[in-house]
This record gives C-alpha cells, structure tokens and sequence, in this order.
C-alpha cells in the first residue's frame, strides 16, 4: 500500500539537530550570521535565526579597494546570505513515490528558499534545485469589534520581525527550479527524487539588481525560522498528506536575456 507520509527529520529532540549545520557568508568574508539550536517548547524544534547583512569584512573590503583584480578572483561574490542544511549524504532512500517535500514550519515575514541537492547521473558533482516558501498569510481580520474601521477589517500582514503561527508548507518536486549560486537556470532540468543527498533552507538579503528573480521581498536584519519537522509525502485522496498550504509554483525565475 503507498505510503502517504515519511518523516525525513523531526526535531523533537537536541541530538537531532546534529544532522544539520548553520553556515552564512561570515565564513567566506561577509557579515551574516547563522544559528542552529534546538528549543524544548513545541514539543521539540529547531531554530534557525541570525542576522543578514550584505557588507564585507572590512579587511577584505580594503583589500578591494587596494587590489580590485584579487577581489574579483576572490571566493566571496556576493554577501547577504545565510542557510542551515543536512549533512551529506542523506540518511533516507529514493523518494521517487513521494510527490513532493512538506515542512512543518513557523517563520517571521520573510520568504524563505528550500534548497535540494541531488547527485548528477555518472558524474561527481551536484545540482542544487530550489523553492521558494513564501511568507505566513496575513492574519483574519479582528471578529469581535461590530464598528471596526475599514483598515481593522482588513486581513493583516506580519510586520517585519513578527512571526507567524505554525502551518505545513508542501512543495511538490515540479516546483523546484535548477540553480547555480542562487540564480535560476534556464536548463528544463527535473529534480530527481531518487538522488537527494541534503535538504536545506536559506534566505538572501535582496539585490537591487537582481530584484527580478523573487528575492525582492528579501532584506537586511535579524531573521528566525523554526522547523518541527520535514517530510515527504504523497497526494493520497483522504489521507493526512491531502491537507495543508500547498505551493504549486515556484516564484524563482530564470533571468531575463
């Protein structure tokens, strides 16, 4: 019988947060920080929270200034980032008779990415695919007020910092969309859910010159996520996996040209 659900990682406890790792671009010059730690309410979660920020290190900073050809051939392009991700390789099977990835998650106003990478057929390398989670929804408008205002009626978007209430975000595999440091490729190339080698969630700060690709709503400043669990699952009529907020497309677009 098909299953309609496997845990991939729950985060109950402290140790199974040992199967994933925090990392920003502090480590590659920049000034972004990560945390991954465990918190024993809920039930048990993992909190994935830090700070953007897209400056430089300030050595490396005036080593550009000084140098311009070294920077340019320098391992840091880019700053603003931040992810926590699975060890590799994976420590669960071929997921092909699953339809996608579910996350049982609470976050702040900020769009989020799901970030799979998969082993290449015949080759050493892989290939990173990437979704966006988006925002929690606005919040129903207030029911007990008979002379509310027009704006007290209205649903209410988090304000930056807030967070949201817990919810399940399912993914299916066609929304993943092939990248390469961020940026969408114009390669109709499939992710294949029998090579997963690590899941992972990451954010960027927005680039105003790529604001086009869906990070627009991305910025500076402290961010928080936390997960109780992530899943795969299968659209079974009926079944526990038939319900929850679903993410049909992915925003990410390939750039223009």
């Amino acid at each position: 019988q098909p299953r309609s659900r496997e845990t991939l990682f729950s985060f109950a406890s402290p140790a199974a947060l040992d199967a994933f790792y925090a990392y920003s671009d502090e480590q590659d010059g920049g000034r972004s920080a990560a945390v991954w730690r465990h918190e024993a309410r809920d039930g048990g979660i993992g909190v994935f929270c830090g700070h953007l920020d897209t400056g430089f290190d300030a050595a490396l900073e005036a080593d550009a200034r000084a140098t311009p050809a070294s920077f340019a051939g320098a391992r840091m392009v880019r700053s603003g980032y931040a992810s926590v991700r699975s060890m590799e390789p994976a420590p669960f099977g071929e997921l092909d008779e699953f339809d996608g990835v579910a996350l049982v998650v609470r976050s702040d106003s900020r769009p989020y990415v799901v970030n799979i990478k998969t082993a290449r057929f015949m080759q050493d390398t892989q290939e990173v695919f990437q979704a966006l989670v988006p925002p929690p929804p606005p919040s129903p408008p207030a029911q007990d007020a008979p002379h509310a205002t027009a704006a007290a009626a209205r649903p209410r978007r988090l304000q930056p910092g807030e967070m949201g209430a817990w919810r399940e975000v399912r993914i299916p595999w066609d929304a993943f969309r092939l990248t390469w440091r961020g940026f969408v490729q114009p390669q109709d190339i499939k992710l294949d859910p029998r090579r997963i080698e690590s899941v992972g969630i990451a954010l960027y700060a927005a680039d105003p010159a790529h604001a086009d690709i869906g990070y627009a709503a991305m910025r500076e400043g402290p961010f928080t996520l936390e997960l109780r669990a992530i899943e795969a699952y299968a659209d079974i009529p009926g079944s526990s996996a038939d319900r929850g907020m679903r993410v049909t497309q992915s925003i990410l677009r390939a750039p223009a040209g």
